[in-house]
C-alpha cells in the first residue's frame, strides 16, 4: 500500500492500515449497531471500545 501512495507522489502515513481499519471502524459505526460493525471487523464489543473509543 505504501508504494502506492509513493508511485502517487504522497507521503504514506504512518500505520496505514491500522488507520484505515480504524477509519472504516467508524464508517460503519454511522451506519449500523456497534454489534453490527464489530462482528464485520472480527471481534467483539469490548475489543471494539479497548481499540476504537
Amino acid at each position: 500500500m505504501n508504494r502506492i501512495i509513493e508511485r502517487a507522489g504522497l507521503t504514506p502515513w504512518e500505520k496505514t492500515f491500522q488507520n484505515l481499519r480504524a477509519s472504516r471502524r467508524t464508517e460503519l459505526d454511522e451506519r449500523y449497531p456497534s454489534h453490527v460493525a464489530d462482528a464485520w471487523m472480527g471481534h467483539d464489543c469490548a475489543m471494539a471500545k479497548k481499540h476504537y473509543s
